[in-house]
């Protein structure tokens, strides 16, 4: 496939055709979790790419499988599916094959966590040197916040001082308790205390303010121009457009997990699926 330097065409062996998507003919491989990272994948399906979401089996309490329609049917539109356990050789066998097939990578752990658990950047592309790797973070990185999480189940908060109080506290009673605790302090202070413990947390804000952060402003998503009167007017940063190829819904997505035999097949490895049912290494939900 040759492409044109007229947009929206291409050339193939036999001739000339209109491209109907922008991404038309790209693979990739998706890892991401929860909101953010999931949807920047599907924007990349809506667009045309062939978009390979990957799971874990064995998953509790982040929301793709108890929460199905409100996660899984919306941020995985127009995507394959697969559960694939990648603590396992045999999960990150078959990760291995899918991305060596791909054109980009995506993960949106935290900085440092995605090497840890094998697949950074420098990892996939010792696999594919030419991918296109993709890493969504809450706060980017660099400067303060690039460590702090942007999804976190909050569970040994009685381990941070001034909260011993919620030990064992649930519900209603947990929810004043907190309510009670945290008026010993002053919210920065909060802040500071939660971040410190690994949770996601910052002080609450006007949109005035926000737009007024230094990171905000370093990170482009907030934009302070002169207008025509001579007034200086500040406005959030432009989305991305796409003229010739505008994005389209994807088809629905199947349950989790729901398109492991022809995931398998793109990587010569259809005739494996019941034995990595039995072995755990994958599941069919």
């Amino acid at each position: 496939m040759l492409a044109s330097a007229h947009p929206g065409v291409i050339h193939e062996n036999t001739g000339t055709r209109r491209l109907l998507s922008a991404l038309e003919g790209f693979r990739v491989v998706d890892t991401t979790q929860v909101l953010a990272g999931p949807t920047a994948a599907r924007t990349l399906a809506e667009f045309g790419a062939e978009v390979i979401k990957i799971n874990n089996p064995w998953e509790e309490g982040a929301g793709y499988r108890w929460q199905v329609h409100r996660y899984h049917t919306d941020v995985n539109r127009g995507k394959r599916s697969i559960l694939i356990d990648l603590k396992r050789a045999e999960g990150v066998e078959i990760l291995w094959r899918l991305v060596e097939n791909a054109d980009a990578f995506l993960q949106n752990l935290r900085l440092g966590v995605a090497e840890r658990l094998g697949f950074g950047y420098e990892q996939v592309r010792a696999h594919k040197p030419d991918i296109v790797y993709l890493s969504v973070s809450a706060f980017g990185y660099g400067e303060e916040w690039q460590y702090r999480p942007g999804y976190a189940q909050i569970t040994s908060l009685a381990a941070i001082p001034g909260l011993e109080a919620v030990q064992g506290l649930a519900g209603e009673r947990l929810e004043a308790q907190l309510e009670a605790s945290f008026r010993a302090k002053l919210a920065d202070e909060w802040a500071r205390l939660l971040v410190d413990a690994g949770i996601g947390a910052h002080t609450m804000g006007h949109v005035t303010q926000l737009m007024g952060d230094p990171w905000a402003v370093a990170h482009g998503l907030s934009v302070t121009r002169r207008h025509h009167d001579g007034s200086m007017i500040t406005t959030i940063g432009p989305p991305a457009r796409l003229s010739c190829t505008p994005a389209m819904p994807g088809r629905p997505v199947s349950p989790p997990g729901g398109d492991a035999k022809e995931i398998l097949a793109m990587i010569g490895m259809a005739d494996k699926l019941n034995e990595l049912v039995e072995k755990r290494v994958i599941a069919l939900d």
